[in-house]
């Protein structure tokens, strides 16, 4: 009897595993989420096995793909060296690490503010609080009102990082996703915020209705836009990031196949289509080093 019983663990154990290993959801970043779930829509057309693809921001996903309750993940920031390293250890394989897109952060404001365009240490510190009216950069007499995304976003992580290390300003107002924000800009007159490019793109990479997408310079530099395509993608627009994947690498060949897809050219003018961009020759290379 106790060697059934355990056999029928060891059995419990192997299916619980393999099921696991199986189950071929991309979690995390609501950023890139929609062009992953398009391109899995395309892949899984005729598969019995298919990609599924799930939302909810990249630091929850980045949280489960530590914990080993999660094998493949998106993410709008770069996981550290020792998250990556807990996920080896924990899993006993390695880990991959992906650029499957390029991403413009578009700072936002309000049509109607007059705002055209701001430098960089200008927005550092409207995000940390340092300057709080818009008439100390030339716009009306307004408090400014700062939306930005909430912890549990990539976005948010990316941005404080680099804009904001000691902490945003402490009005900031949190949103759970762009869309949100975009529409909380375009009802206050007093706002700025900071979304991924494509939350204010159509598909033909052209600006929304009702929104206005700062020109960003550089100190002694040209103000430029972020729809400048060329402007984002040679670095003279200063707000730009990849978008990541990352898997344990169970040698999985669906998996495989279907980032290789995302990295087609097919693929890769979907994502441009979806208001992001295309990666380079350099994102190319360190791909090829991951065999993708």
């Amino acid at each position: 009897m106790k060697n059934i019983v355990l056999a029928l663990l060891i059995l419990g154990s192997c299916v619980k595993s393999t099921t696991e290993n199986s189950t071929l959801t991309f979690k995390g970043s609501n950023t890139s989420n929609q062009f992953v779930d398009d391109l899995a829509k395309i892949y899984n057309k005729n598969r019995i096995k298919k990609i599924n693809v799930i939302g909810g921001g990249s630091e929850e996903a980045i949280k489960d793909f530590i914990n080993g309750d999660l094998f493949y993940l998106n993410s709008s920031r770069k996981l550290t060296d020792s998250e990556i390293e807990s996920v080896e250890e924990l899993q006993g394989e390695k880990v991959k690490e992906i650029i499957v897109a390029l991403d413009a952060i578009a700072i936002i404001v309000n049509p109607r503010l007059g705002i055209s365009e701001l430098n960089l240490t200008e927005v550092v510190n409207i995000l940390q609080g340092k300057i709080k009216n818009w008439k100390e950069l030339g716009g009306p007499d307004l408090e400014i009102t700062v939306y930005g995304r909430d912890q549990s976003s990539g976005t948010y992580h990316f941005v404080k990082q680099k804009f904001a290390p000691d902490g945003f300003t402490s009005t900031i107002i949190s949103k759970n996703n762009s869309n949100e924000i975009v529409r909380a800009v375009r009802s206050d007159l007093s706002s700025i915020a900071y979304v991924d490019l494509s939350s204010v793109s159509d598909d033909n990479h052209f600006p929304k209705d009702g929104i206005w997408a700062v020109n960003i310079k550089i100190e002694g530099g040209i103000a430029v836009s972020p729809f400048e395509r060329m402007a984002v993608l040679n670095g003279q627009y200063p707000i730009s990031r990849p978008l990541f994947q990352y898997i344990v690498d169970f040698k999985n060949d669906i998996i495989n196949e279907f980032i290789k897809f995302e990295l087609s050219e097919i693929g890769q003018d979907l994502i441009e289509r979806k208001g992001f961009f295309k990666i380079l020759p350099m994102h190319s290379t360190l791909n090829k080093q991951n065999g993708f």
